[in-house]
């Protein structure tokens, strides 16, 4: 049995309404197998993309909202004769661009800073009113239920995190 190696270096550059993901070619690769969720708690990937070239090694998904994270999953494929073999998934997750492009917010009030987008447990942190905070997006639950996705930098330590939907951002 062939078992394709996995892909290496993927990253994703993040635009207004699409999402670039980028890849190192995998030699023994004869195609590319990428699969996309919206919402965190989804258990199912939707195959949204098979790319036939192993040359191939970027890849923009458009029409997407912006303000808002999804989730990447990517595996190679190699065929031999009439059968598949499957590398192991490799996984991102990318936002796209708030509309005004704004990539910084400040809130408005002391929030308390989540290591789970469930907000379950402690605050790993509060972050001070008046505090500026790196903005990633709206992170869906599920089709309505969301919290933010910030880093929150004090004293040379990064902080990533979640907020509660109801943080409010100056405008």
């Amino acid at each position: 049995q062939i078992i394709p190696s996995k892909v290496g270096s993927l990253k994703a550059t993040s635009g207004k309404k699409a999402i670039t993901l980028s890849w190192k070619k995998n030699s023994s690769a004869t195609r590319y197998l990428i699969y996309r969720k919206s919402d965190y708690n989804s258990s199912k990937y939707t195959k949204v993309k098979s790319i036939s070239k192993n040359t191939t090694v970027k890849w923009q998904d458009t029409g997407l909202s912006a303000d808002r994270e999804y989730f990447y999953a990517i595996r190679t494929c190699t065929i031999v004769g009439s059968k598949k073999y499957y590398g192991n998934y490799k996984y991102i997750t990318a936002n796209t661009l708030a509309a005004n492009g704004k990539t910084q917010k400040i809130v408005t009030a002391d929030t308390p800073l989540y290591e789970l987008p469930t907000l379950e447990g402690e605050a790993k942190i509060t972050i001070p009113k008046n505090t500026s905070v790196a903005y990633y997006g709206k992170m869906y639950l599920s089709d309505k239920a969301f919290v933010y996705h910030v880093k929150y930098t004090v004293n040379k330590v990064t902080y990533d995190g979640y907020l509660d939907p109801e943080t409010v951002f100056q405008p």
